[in-house]
């Protein structure tokens, strides 16, 4: 049996943190995010722009593991070689550094795996038992992080989460017209700053000031957000979609003074100077990806300023398929 899997990963607009249990167990009205699955378009050899899913493979049916005997006589003569069934798992993630959810994705492709060799996966009940479990992986390993990672990769499409007090996650598609889709996806900018950060480390920071009481207002506004942005997107005004962005971006600076650096700060006021109208980093923040939302007409403009600076542009396209598995049978 040879199974094969592919799964998309994330950037996430609004609510960011609140999807943590730190916070959602703690509140009466829990957590909220809305995010995107995205798959990164990286070029070839031959300078040709690919999709770059996180992609595995578990093969149960090879000869993968091999003992040689050799030269050992018994009572019958000379033992022959002994060639035993194994399992390989084999992964590929060749994506930005870090803020995309990278290492949920992985989680929950490997799990979709071992799964997908006696089960489908497509069911809506599967699909969530995954990103819960791959979470509670996390979590098991000591891992503080939240579930909006799991979630988007293994759903996919764009989606309002909501996270309640005991555990349980509601998914609510975010329906738009194709119009919407396209120009909110032409706009948005996608910059891998090549500096990667333990979000782990950030979320001890976060929560330590979280129960100190510090940062909770700037964790509830953020919460709202995530519901504000989803009628900005349904009403068509993707302009004031760009001007939340950067109000969840500076509620994310609130929350402690390690999620954004002289680097970070450098490259939001480059890219605000030649057409950004918004944005923020990606994920927990601190380096990694940082996402704009450029003017109508200033894509091109935003993306040459970024070009002049350490880190890439990453070109990307919305999935809205999630997490995938084939099997094959032998």
């Amino acid at each position: 049996m040879r199974v094969e899997a592919r799964i998309p990963v994330r950037i996430d607009f609004g609510g960011p943190w609140t999807d943590t249990p730190e916070f959602y167990e703690q509140e009466p009205e829990g957590g909220a995010t809305l995010n995107a699955a995205i798959v990164p378009l990286l070029r070839n050899a031959l300078g040709q722009l690919r999709p770059a899913y996180v992609t595995g493979v578990l093969d149960t049916g090879g000869s993968l593991l091999e003992a040689e005997i050799e030269r050992v006589r018994g009572p019958s003569g000379p033992l022959r070689q002994r060639r035993v069934r194994g399992t390989m798992v084999s992964y590929e993630a060749g994506i930005p550094s870090s803020g995309l959810g990278t290492s949920a994705a992985l989680n929950a492709l490997w799990l979709a795996l071992i799964k997908g060799v006696s089960e489908d996966i497509d069911s809506f009940e599967m699909r969530q038992l995954i990103a819960e479990k791959s979470h509670r992986i996390e979590r098991e390993l000591g891992i503080i992080g939240g579930k909006q990672d799991q979630y988007a990769a293994v759903f996919g499409g764009i989606n309002l989460f909501v996270f309640h007090q005991d555990g349980s996650v509601d998914v609510h598609p975010v329906e738009l017209d194709e119009s919407i889709v396209s120009e909110l996806e032409h706009r948005l900018v996608l910059f891998d700053t090549g500096k990667a950060r333990l979000s782990s480390h950030l979320h001890e920071h976060v929560w330590g000031n979280y129960r100190a009481g510090k940062n909770r207002q700037w964790l509830i506004r953020m919460r709202q957000i995530a519901f504000e942005m989803v009628d900005c997107l349904q009403a068509g005004d993707i302009d004031r979609f760009g001007k939340l962005l950067s109000e969840n971006w500076e509620c994310q600076k609130a929350l402690h003074e390690s999620i954004t650096n002289e680097q970070i700060d450098n490259i939001f006021e480059v890219a605000s100077r030649v057409g950004a109208i918004g944005g923020k980093a990606c994920g927990a923040g601190g380096g990694g990806c940082l996402l704009f939302l450029t003017a109508a007409d200033r894509r091109e403009a935003v993306e040459n300023a970024l070009k002049s600076l350490p880190g890439i542009v990453v070109p990307f396209r919305f999935d809205f398929e999630g997490l995938r598995v084939w099997r094959h049978k032998e």
